[in-house]
């Protein structure tokens, strides 16, 4: 999937978030860095989206994301360690 994403919109709510689940803003900014996958989101209710990756310490995190107005743009609804299946898909994905 061809998407565009150079940069992660983190914000008070989302950080809280993120911080809840044991994933720190520089973690999730990592993911970027490496290799990302952009996935569609099948849990309902969610992002369409979510990114997977690794951080610096090659630890998996995944984040749904929806798209903000500037292009490259995204923010994350929250992050997480991957689950396995989210590693599964992540390794199934070609960069």
């Amino acid at each position: 999937m061809l998407v565009d994403l150079w940069d992660l919109l983190l914000d008070d709510a989302n950080t809280a978030k993120v911080q809840a689940h044991g994933v720190s803003v520089r973690q999730a900014n990592e993911v970027l860095v490496g290799d990302p996958r952009i996935l569609r989101n099948h849990a309902a209710g969610n992002a369409a989206l979510m990114v997977v990756g690794r951080d610096a310490r090659g630890r998996f995190v995944t984040m749904p994301i929806d798209p903000t107005a500037e292009h490259g743009l995204w923010r994350p609804r929250t992050a997480y360690p991957s689950k396995p299946s989210d590693v599964a898909r992540y390794r199934r994905q070609r960069p």
